[in-house]
């Protein structure tokens, strides 16, 4: 499965506003708070949880550190609306000030075990997906920092390296690699972010994992080695003097002088080749070997 259909099919579309009334640091790109609204912590919580949400909503870390041990923080409020989600809201006019109390807020709901995988909202997502794909890393480094696992599988089947293969969201991609992540991770299927990035042909992204250890020798269980996906953006790109055709051809040379074969076999032939060394095989449906 990869990540950015999931993504955009549920998780984004709850965390934004289309089932749930908090701002996210996803909706308040680069400057932008056009409708911004803060939303009171009465509107989701009552009893204990009210009296810390308040604490999140004033920006009062003193009383947040004296409250969090003793609330339950992932008992979900009115729609489907946690405490840390909440406190998320809140550093949406501050998400680029690093050093604002509001994260460390945050860090204190982690530190007394907040979830951030928790899903919120009706359709699921997390405050680990918000963090994934906003436009500053700030929020991923504090769930990071916090314990948050940097190989966390998404949906139960994919790595979250998968979600910042995209070339804006590099600063995240450094700091999950930076946590230790597998830049080798695989998908269900057996492919790895290397793959992601190259079939949506970002090529900075491409770079970077080559440049910190990405293997280019992988094939996913279809068969389908890397080289195999490098060699279709080729034939996708035949004017021989584009920008992304250049790009491609200083790629290959990389994964060639890697151990990459090239010319790559073709999948029924990878096949072939990782069954004869036991390795686990799918053949695509409507296909024989």
């Amino acid at each position: 499965m990869r990540y950015k259909k999931a993504f955009a099919a549920g998780a984004l579309a709850a965390l934004v506003g289309v089932t749930s009334p908090l701002w996210w640091p996803t909706q308040a790109q680069g400057t932008n708070m056009t409708g911004f609204k803060r939303y009171a912590p009465e509107d989701f919580f009552s009893g204990q949880q009210l009296t810390l949400a308040q604490a999140i909503h004033d920006g009062d870390l003193a009383r947040v550190q004296q409250l969090a041990p003793r609330t339950d923080l992932n008992a979900p409020g009115a729609k489907n609306t946690t405490l840390l989600s909440y406190a998320v809201q809140e550093i949406v006019p501050v998400k680029n000030d690093a050093s604002n109390p509001r994260y460390q807020i945050i860090s204190v709901l982690l530190k007394n075990g907040a979830d951030p995988k928790a899903p919120v909202g009706a359709n699921g997502g997390s405050v680990a997906d918000v963090a994934l794909r906003a436009d500053t890393p700030n929020l991923l480094r504090v769930l990071l920092n916090s314990g948050l696992d940097p190989n966390w599988l998404y949906n139960g089947d994919t790595p979250m390296i998968f979600a910042v293969s995209e070339n804006r969201l590099l600063p995240q991609l450094r700091l999950l690699i930076e946590h230790k992540a597998n830049v080798n991770a695989r998908d269900s299927l057996g492919k790895t972010a290397l793959f992601e990035a190259t079939m949506i042909q970002q090529w900075d992204v491409v770079d970077y994992l080559l440049a910190h250890g990405a293997d280019p020798k992988i094939a996913s269980q279809l068969g389908i080695s890397y080289g195999w996906v490098l060699q279709n953006e080729l034939k996708n790109h035949t004017t021989a003097d584009s920008p992304a055709r250049t790009r491609i051809e200083e790629i290959r040379r990389k994964i060639v002088s890697a151990g990459a074969p090239w010319p790559p076999l073709d999948p029924k032939a990878q096949r072939a080749a990782m069954r004869a060394r036991g390795e686990k095989v799918v053949t695509p449906a409507g296909q024989t070997d």
